[in-house]
């Protein structure tokens, strides 16, 4: 008995110690981002990028990542190394899909890229882009969330001594709020999923494609920085074989490459 009470005073010091100690923590963290802002304010882009990237060493929210991840893709936006702004924005699109400002600045920079491709979008990518766009998708999970509760909330006046038209009443609102609440979760599933994004690198560095994974072997296109491209799969001394945005394969050596 005596041990079980010397562990529950140990746990107790730990919880109040971590209590203390988070709020200073989480403080440091928003003092680093801060800091940064004003650095980013005074143009001073390399020191904004090197302020920005310690705060992500920090546990954060993937909403307060997502920002920071933003941030630092309007830097280097800002020095116009499109490859880091391309990697830094879908950075912050895989933490937060829905980040309506990340989406417009990627979409900003993408107008920008030497490479173009001619690539067919579907009614259905556009209307998913027009939802990200809209923030509806960074919203999604929340809507969801608050329209079950109200729904459990309306459903409760069931049980209370009133009329039965009004309990009727309260049964169809319910209903539609569960309906509403199912619809906006779905809204979520239209984010691309983590596997998808974890095979998507993007080109960082000036690059040839190869016809084989090799360097002797034939020269197919130059690739400029910014350009995405899906991993098929990697081969020894650092080559993978990947699609192009236009659906066509070939090969690059993952030294000009960065993963999302």
């Amino acid at each position: 008995r005596k041990e079980h009470k010397t562990m529950k005073h140990s746990l107790l010091f730990c919880l109040l110690f971590f209590s203390f100690l988070l709020p200073a923590f989480a403080g440091s963290v928003d003092e680093k981002v801060k800091t940064a802002d004003s650095v980013y304010a005074r143009r001073d882009y390399a020191t904004a990028i090197r302020l920005y990237e310690e705060a992500l060493r920090s546990p954060l929210s993937a909403e307060r990542e997502a920002a920071v991840q933003n941030n630092i893709g309007c830097c280097y936006f800002q020095t116009k190394d499109y490859g880091m702004a391309v990697l830094s924005f879908r950075r912050a699109l895989r933490k937060e899909s829905g980040h309506a400002e990340a989406l417009h600045n990627l979409r900003l920079v993408e107008s920008r890229l030497e490479d173009k491709f001619n690539v067919s979008s579907s009614v259905w990518e556009g209307m998913k882009e027009a939802l990200a766009e809209s923030g509806m998708l960074r919203a999604a999970g929340k809507w969801a969330f608050w329209l079950l509760l109200l729904a459990v909330l309306v459903a409760g006046v069931r049980f209370f001594s009133l009329p039965e038209k009004i309990r009727k009443v309260s049964s169809v609102v319910s209903l539609l709020l569960v309906l509403f609440a199912l619809m906006a979760e779905g809204l979520t599933f239209l984010s691309p999923s983590s596997s998808e994004a974890e095979n998507e690198w993007v080109v960082i560095t000036e690059t040839q494609s190869h016809a084989a994974p090799s360097a002797t072997s034939p020269l197919q296109r130059k690739l400029h920085p910014g350009t995405v491209v899906k991993k098929v799969q990697d081969y020894p001394s650092s080559w993978m074989s990947v699609t192009l945005p236009d659906g066509s394969a070939t090969y690059l050596s993952t030294t000009a490459l960065k993963q999302i």
